[in-house]
């Protein structure tokens, strides 16, 4: 199955999409990480805010991003199976009313 010149960008478009989410989102996976460790070592910060205060004042703005390049090496693969997946499954149960 040859891909059309929409799909490529379509299938980037999502794969940028997915790598800003990820972007946006991480500080609040960095603090999450920071509170479940926390709460195994007994010196838990009490909530998220008290979580990304520590990490800024610990590690710097720059902490909130340790771990993001790993982090996203994994999202672009991912989504893009995920959109493969879900396009071969739509094809396969829609496929004689999509194409009629």
């Amino acid at each position: 199955m040859l891909y059309s010149t929409f799909d490529v960008l379509s299938h980037s478009c999502l794969n940028l999409l997915g790598l800003t989410a990820s972007t946006i989102s991480f500080p609040l996976e960095v603090a999450r990480k920071r509170l479940m460790v926390g709460s195994l070592q007994g010196k838990c910060p009490p909530h998220m805010i008290a979580a990304l205060a520590e990490v800024v004042q610990e590690e710097g703005v720059k902490g909130l991003f340790r771990g993001w390049a790993a982090s996203s090496l994994k999202v672009m693969p991912t989504s893009g199976v995920t959109w493969m997946f879900y396009e071969a499954w739509k094809d396969l149960l829609l496929g004689s009313r999509l194409h009629a």
